[in-house]
């Protein structure tokens, strides 16, 4: 995403049964007067990580593509 060490990401998984996954991710604006979450669960915790993430780009839009910054304004308004 082009953000190197300053780009506000982030993500808590937790299983608290042992099998299903839980997992809560977000995106910011560098001035954080974005944020955008969003909340996976299922059984894998690689497909509940990639599914997150791509639910994340997708808020973000077209231009959060590698190498592009984070808009300041997600489509449809602002985050959760």
């Amino acid at each position: 995403m082009g953000g190197g060490c300053d780009l506000p990401v982030g993500a808590l998984a937790l299983a608290p049964d042992g099998a299903r996954v839980a997992i809560e991710a977000l995106l910011a604006t560098l001035d954080g007067g974005v944020v955008l979450r969003v909340e996976e669960q299922g059984d894998d915790p690689a497909s509940v990580g990639a599914a997150a993430a791509a639910r994340l780009l997708a808020m973000a839009g077209s231009d959060a593509a590698p190498g592009a910054p984070v808009p300041s304004t997600p489509p449809g308004g602002a985050g959760r």
